[in-house]
């Protein structure tokens, strides 16, 4: 840390200023004074979006999957000097409320129909355009080593021109507060208004576009849906401890939507979705619209990934840089590197962009949940250097919203569940009154050793035919068996069969897509897996001659750590 002396003209006094080095991973830059703003100074990237890095090293193929290091990753220290405060009116919560974006009239049903029904929540979102995608890797060589070390994403984003102290207004729903009821805020320069659906409910009923059809919820109905939709999809129930705060992220699907709209990369087109109780029983939801993958630029070899969905993150109440945020508490996970640096996850479940080096997973860390700042709707904001794969929510007014709402204590935990929107379960919407081996209501496996009889010539399910693991023809009958894995393990899968005119093989999925195989095996799958949702689909193989060959089978699956 540098200590500078600047002389601030404006009031004719010595200020001692601390200038913090960028934290250890970001990408390089350089200091350079701010017009109009005598004596300070800020950080900026000495890269544009569009740039590249012509000496950086190639990228290599790594693993689909490896096992988190057990990494102490230290709380950063708090910025050294007294945040500045522009004036008096920042340093408190506006009294008149935020700019708030009108929220959209829904379109009603027919007189008679569920009063809560409507035809249409008219959201007027942004229509995703398609891409141009190859459906397969190209063949190269496996590289089954794990790279030295771990690989800390970039926080390139401008910093802030000042910071601000803003005290939280004594309420419940935002007790307890930080220090002396104040949290360091960043003063960027925007005018993006506070998204609706971010906004305290103002009204009895908010609506929300379901699988099975539009329909007016009260803010009660919209935690229940929202934990329900959790419970069903990850088996985590939320925490409903008063105070406590819980995130949902919804990746591919706009707020209040939960449709996959196909995740264009570079969009703030996610759901980040804050849940609490307070300290009189009432349920609060609040949903901003947000980025859970990377921006679409060049950060830098190992310098931007995306999380990987479907599981559990812990994390504090702490500091992204120079202001409070929430900070990813583990010291590192498996993450989807973005090699080739267009914001976007290639594979063979969402296609493969063309042009530079494959994306593949390895070891990240430093993923927190932090603010970007851009003006103008949903369809024209882009997130280029604002994330190399951070959870970035658009615009002050929102993150004002978000965090004076999701901010405890210091140091406090915050739950954050990353959902796949293609992988909620579909018991979040229509209940199973038993489990029947389909893709709808699947066999759970919740406990290990777990064995099971079957039989795929009694299912009624037969849906993929061919698996990106393998081009061998499985167009017979399926039977589909769910489970949540919560710390990385061996999962040892075994089949047997006592007729040999059977045959059923088993494949493990990382969601309901025939492109989304992890492994396949005719009699045996020993395979090294992440947390996660997975489905193990036991499907029936069909011989050279069109037959099926379905029948009864013995299933055994066993985890090691």
């Amino acid at each position: 840390m540098t200590a500078m002396h600047v002389i601030d003209s404006t009031f004719g006094r010595l200020t001692l200023v601390y200038l913090a080095l960028i934290a250890p991973g970001c990408a390089p830059g350089e200091l350079s004074s701010m017009s109009g703003t005598p004596g300070a100074l800020v950080f900026e990237p000495n890269v544009d979006d569009t740039s590249t890095n012509a000496e950086m090293e190639p990228e290599s193929d790594s693993p689909s999957v490896m096992e988190p290091d057990r990494v102490e990753y230290a709380e950063p220290e708090p910025p050294s000097v007294n945040p500045i405060a522009p004036d008096d009116e920042q340093m408190t919560s506006d009294t008149d409320g935020p700019n708030v974006e009108p929220e959209p009239q829904p379109s009603p049903v027919e007189p008679g129909a569920d009063p809560n029904a409507v035809e249409s929540c008219n959201f007027g979102y942004p229509t995703i355009s398609s891409l141009t995608l190859r459906s397969a890797a190209p063949d190269r060589t496996s590289n089954t080593s794990v790279p030295e070390g771990i690989s800390q994403i970039a926080y390139p984003e401008p910093l802030p021109d000042y910071t601000w102290q803003m005290n939280q207004q004594p309420a419940a729903r935002l007790q307890p507060n930080y220090g002396a009821n104040r949290l360091t805020m960043p003063g960027y320069d925007d005018e993006m208004p506070l998204f609706n659906r971010g906004a305290d409910w103002h009204s009895e009923r908010r609506c929300y576009e379901l699988p099975t059809g539009a329909r007016m919820l009260t803010q009660d109905d919209a935690y229940e849906l929202w934990a329900n939709l959790l419970s069903e999809t990850l088996w985590y129930d939320v925490d409903r401890t008063p105070g406590k705060r819980s995130i949902i992220g919804l990746r591919g699907a706009f707020p209040g939507s939960f449709e996959w709209h196909g995740n264009t990369p570079n969009w703030f087109d996610d759901t980040l979705v804050l849940l609490w109780i307070d300290n009189n029983g009432i349920k609060h939801v609040r949903e901003f619209p947000v980025n859970t993958d990377t921006g679409a630029r060049d950060f830098g070899y190992h310098q931007s990934s995306s999380l990987k969905p479907n599981r559990y993150y812990p994390y504090t109440n702490g500091w992204h840089r120079s202001y409070n945020a929430l900070r990813m508490e583990l010291g590192s996970y498996p993450v989807r590197d973005d090699s080739n640096k267009n914001g976007h996850w290639d594979d063979d479940r969402n296609g493969w962009l063309n042009g530079g080096a494959d994306d593949h997973d390895r070891l990240g860390s430093g993923h927190n949940i932090h603010m970007g700042s851009v003006d103008g709707a949903l369809a024209e904001i882009r997130v280029n250097s604002w994330s190399a794969g951070c959870q970035v929510i658009p615009g002050s007014e929102n993150w004002i919203e978000f965090i004076r709402n999701a901010w405890t204590d210091i140091g406090d935990r915050v739950d954050y569940y990353l959902i796949d929107a293609r992988d909620i379960a579909p018991s979040a919407w229509q209940p199973c009154a038993q489990s029947d081996g389909s893709y709808r209501c699947p066999h759970e496996i919740t406990e290990f050793p777990f064995r099971a009889a079957g039989n795929t010539a009694l299912s009624t399910v037969s849906t993929h035919d061919v698996y990106n693991c393998s081009d061998a023809n499985e167009g017979g009958k399926e039977v589909v068996y769910v489970l949540n894995i919560r710390e990385g393990a061996r999962l040892d899968i075994e089949i047997s069969t006592q007729n040999e005119e059977t045959d059923p093989d088993i494949h493990l999925l990382t969601g309901n897509d025939s492109q989304a195989c992890l492994a396949r095996g005719h009699r045996v799958i020993n395979q090294r897996v992440i947390p996660g949702r997975y489905l193990l689909v036991v499907d029936t193989w069909v011989n050279g001659n069109g037959v099926a060959l379905d029948g009864a089978y013995d299933l055994s699956v066993t985890i090691e750590p």
